[in-house]
């Protein structure tokens, strides 16, 4: 009996570390292969054009990549070094994945998506935030809110519906946002070219990283899971044996030996 418990026992461990590590090098191999595929298919180099329009950008406005520690660059943000007409700051931000799907869109590859990005304008303790989109190297002004130091998040009127306004006011605010806030042709342009550079690179870095964990967690998971396994099996069969050797001991009290 103890034999046969530590062979079946013994057996289940290889196997179950078996499954765990071909399940593993199964997901391991389909990442290494996507991995391939993205940067061959589309390498993760900044397109020359965007390059150009970022370098001629840079003179009226600072851009900074990523987060504030730098560890990524799916967002960024844009500060306007001129202040408008009347003293105010104009600031910019947008991430890489506020993108809107359209289809017409995703027919045209060469296209890039509308993308999603917010203007501040801030001036004297008041701010003024924008909503927009980027379509067709056009910014359009989605909304409008307005808010103050002195309030919380939440409490400041959202602003009208654009679209319940009259004709000439929303297109005053829209020349408003480019004369004005500098957010012209090319910063609409420029936000949706980088949106798609910037979803690519960023989802080859997530692929990466993923590697990394799956990778290193390959002979931990497996020697968790066999112990758990391993734990079941003797939780069942070491009483089921107990119950059976004082079953033998109980019929020998009733028959014994001759």
């Amino acid at each position: 009996m103890n034999h046969l418990i530590r062979n079946t026992s013994r057996s289940m461990i290889q196997h179950s570390r078996f499954e765990i590590k071909s399940s593993f090098s199964t997901l391991s191999s389909l990442l290494k292969r996507e991995i391939v595929e993205e940067t061959e298919t589309n390498p993760i180099e900044m397109p020359k054009d965007l390059v150009e329009l970022k370098t001629s950008l840079s003179t009226k406005w600072t851009i900074v990549e990523g987060s504030a520690t730098g560890d990524d660059g799916a967002t960024i943000k844009m500060f306007k070094k001129e202040l408008t007409s009347n003293g105010s700051k104009v600031f910019l931000k947008f991430h890489c994945q506020d993108t809107v799907q359209e289809e017409s869109i995703l027919d045209d590859e060469e296209l890039s998506a509308p993308l999603q990005f917010e203007v501040e304008v801030s001036r004297a303790g008041t701010t003024m935030k924008m909503a927009c989109t980027s379509e067709d190297a056009v910014a359009l002004v989605d909304g409008i809110t307005i808010s103050s130091d002195a309030e919380e998040d939440g409490e400041s009127y959202r602003g009208p519906i654009l679209e319940d306004l009259p004709d000439d006011v929303r297109e005053e605010f829209e020349l408003y946002l480019r004369e004005e806030c500098g957010v012209d042709d090319d910063v609409a342009a420029f936000t949706a070219m980088w949106a798609d550079y910037r979803e690519q690179a960023e989802y080859v870095r997530w692929l990466n990283e993923v590697m990394k964990i799956v990778e290193l967690q390959i002979d931990e998971a497996a020697f968790i899971f066999s112990r758990r396994k391993t734990r079941s099996f003797k939780n069942f069969y070491i009483p089921t044996q107990i119950a059976i050797r004082n079953n033998w001991k109980f019929r020998r009290g009733f028959f014994p030996d001759p």
